[in-house]
């Protein structure tokens, strides 16, 4: 007889009420409840179109303060530019499985507006740039 699974209830996740949730490494280090410029696909050669989240959250410190330095916002970990990195985003349907996904290789940061309260950085605006936009 298998082990019955336990779910805990008490787990906070700050992502499940939005559609679109970016991931680093796969795990989920921001959401959005809007997302720009997915629709459009890079040709060789060329940059891949700026995709921007707004009306999100991030409750990973590590992601907020990655985007920061990109943008050129304040920092208390770090002053140098960062490395670009490659995220996926995920489109999610009502029922909350994934309905379309998205890499985005080698992304920097245009743009972070955004402000902080004590565990969460709310994402007005975050605008990223990448080296190739490709479905998945």
């Amino acid at each position: 007889m298998s082990k019955p699974i336990v779910i805990n209830t008490n787990r906070r996740d700050p992502y499940k009420n939005f559609r679109f949730r970016m991931l680093f490494g796969g795990k989920v280090v921001a959401a959005a409840n809007s997302v720009t410029g997915i629709g459009l696909k890079s040709a060789p050669g060329r940059k891949a179109p700026v995709v921007t989240m707004t009306q999100g959250i991030t409750s990973d410190a590590g992601f907020a303060d990655w985007a920061s330095r990109f943008s050129g916002s304040t920092s208390t970990t770090a002053t140098r530019r960062p490395l670009p990195r490659s995220l996926t985003l995920r489109m999610h349907d009502e029922t909350g499985r994934i309905a379309a996904s998205w890499k985005l290789r080698a992304c920097s940061v245009g743009a972070f507006q955004h402000a902080r309260n004590k565990s969460d950085v709310a994402i007005e605006s975050l605008q990223l740039h990448a080296e190739s936009l490709e479905h998945c």
